[in-house]
């Protein structure tokens, strides 16, 4: 999550977009996130990267 000080920055600058830059970031929060397009692309693991327990031990979130 972005701190507060850091989103009063990035709202600060939204006045200097671009109106082609405005109307990508208004369709990018509209659109839903694709997590099952997401999951389809990342490589299934074997072991976990942190503590290299494996696979069948790791629960899905």
């Amino acid at each position: 999550m972005m701190d507060t000080q850091s989103f009063q920055r990035l709202l600060a600058q939204l006045d200097s977009l671009s109106p082609k830059q405005k109307a990508t970031l208004q369709l990018t929060l509209q659109t839903q996130p694709r997590h099952d397009v997401l999951a389809e692309s990342l490589p299934d693991l074997l072991a976990c990267p942190h503590c290299a327990a494996p696979a069948q031990q790791l629960r899905k979130r």
